[in-house]
Formats: C-alpha cells, sequence, structure tokens
C-alpha cells in the first residue's frame, strides 16, 4: 500500500530556498500518493517566497530544482477539482502561479494558465454566492499571460462613485467573516482579481463587501491597505464605502 506524501508544516520557518527544496524532494521521494492540496498549495506559496533566490534568467541548478519541485506540486493540483478549495486557498494558489516569471514561451505555460483559470472561476463562484463552491469552507479551517476570467457580462467603466450596490454579503461570505477570515487572505483575493484583469460587477461587489467587512482599522495592516487599494484602483473600481 503506498503512503501519502506528507510535506511539513513549518515551511514559513524556511529562509534559504535551497533548504526548502532539500526538506520538499526528501519529502516527495519514492512512488506516493500525492500530498493534501492544501499542503501543495502551500509548498507553492512558500516557493514563490523564495523564489527571487533562483531567479529565472539563471540557469542554474537551484534554478532547475525549484522549477522541477513547483512543476510537481503544479502536477499534484491538476488531478483534482479545485471546486473543493476553501477561499483562502485559492487566494494563495492564484498569487503563487500569477507571480512566475518563467520563459513566456515555455511548455509550463499553458498548464499555468489553465490552473489559474480554474481557480478564478472558482473564486468568482465564491464570491457571487452561486453553484457549490459558495459552500462556507473557511469557517471550518516573463509576465504570465492569463486571460482575465471575466464572462464580459459587465464591462462598464467603473470609473466615478455612481456603480450600483451590491446585494449585499451572501451566506457564503458572512460565513467566511464570521469564520475569522483573515486580512492577508482579503488582501491576496484582491490581487489576484486584479492581476487577472476582473471587471464583472457581479465579482468586484462582493468582494468589495468583503474588504469592508473584514478590513477595519485595527487588523489592517499597511502593507494590505495598499494591495488593496492598489488592485482595485488598477481595475479603476472606485466605491466610496471603500475610499473614505
Amino acid at each position: 500500500v503506498k503512503s501519502r506524501v506528507n510535506l511539513p508544516s513549518d515551511m514559513a520557518r524556511y529562509r534559504s530556498l535551497e533548504d526548502l527544496l532539500g526538506v520538499l524532494e526528501t519529502a516527495c521521494a519514492g512512488d506516493q500518493h500525492p500530498p493534501n492540496y492544501s499542503q501543495s498549495i502551500a509548498a507553492l506559496n512558500h516557493l514563490k517566497r523564495l523564489q527571487n533566490q533562483a531567479p529565472p534568467r539563471r540557469d542554474t541548478p537551484l534554478r532547475r530544482r525549484f522549477e522541477a519541485m513547483f512543476l510537481l506540486q503544479v502536477s499534484f493540483l491538476e488531478t483534482r477539482s479545485l471546486t473543493r478549495l476553501q477561499f483562502k486557498h485559492v487566494a494563495i494558489l492564484l498569487n503563487s502561479l500569477l507571480a512566475q516569471r518563467w520563459n513566456p514561451a515555455g511548455p509550463e505555460m499553458p498548464r499555468f494558465r489553465r490552473l489559474s483559470l480554474a481557480g478564478a472561476a472558482h473564486l468568482r463562484a465564491i464570491l457571487r454566492g452561486s453553484g457549490p463552491s459558495a459552500r462556507p469552507w473557511e469557517s471550518s479551517d516573463g509576465d504570465l499571460d492569463v486571460v482575465p476570467f471575466s464572462d464580459g457580462q459587465s464591462q462598464t467603466d467603473m470609473y466615478g462613485w455612481d456603480t450600483p450596490r451590491g446585494p449585499g454579503m451572501t451566506p457564503a461570505l458572512g460565513a467566511l467573516v464570521q469564520g475569522g477570515i483573515s486580512v492577508g487572505t482579503v488582501a491576496m483575493a484582491c490581487n489576484a482579481v486584479a492581476t487577472l484583469g476582473e471587471r464583472d460587477l457581479q465579482t468586484l461587489q462582493p468582494l468589495k463587501d468583503l474588504v469592508v467587512a473584514t478590513c477595519v482599522t485595527p487588523r489592517l495592516s499597511s502593507l494590505n491597505a495598499a494591495l488593496i487599494a492598489n488592485a482595485f484602483a488598477r481595475l479603476g473600481y472606485f466605491d466610496p464605502h471603500l475610499f473614505r
């Protein structure tokens, strides 16, 4: 009986990419079942965090090891349905993928693009409160050339403050707030939405509602405030409830 890959839970403590790769390579060695999806997403997040130690323009042994491990974790996720991801996990996954600067013509880019768009569609469904992805999981626990995941239903100019307000917090978003969703997770979701170029009001309005409900002054760091403000500014979405 094959065992399951068990990635370390303390990846945040590593400051050296080489050290992190060492423990990940050891954990993934041999014929094993893929790890839990949350472990793979955590690994991608920490590989992204340390990736500047192996710049993409330098073909070094460390860079090759980084790419091999990053692609291995991506392959683990490609075999699963992303509709089971929690809100925080899809936000982390998208930010990890969108931060990659690989060869735009390389064979990896279509894989990153497909995974990004699948994650983006799930994030949009959670924000809109539609489909099975609206379940409140959070309370239980070279530039990437990505096609914007907006479905084109509302591509109106959002400059100005006369945009209609959303219907308010959906039950799924309410559960995220009650479950104590972190401001950092909300900021990552905003950054991912902006990077993907989402301009549909059915997505932006509930995201704005989530920001207003969670990002109260005592919890809001200057970094997260800058990420959120920058994300909505890049999209040209200026709502008085955000910028008051």
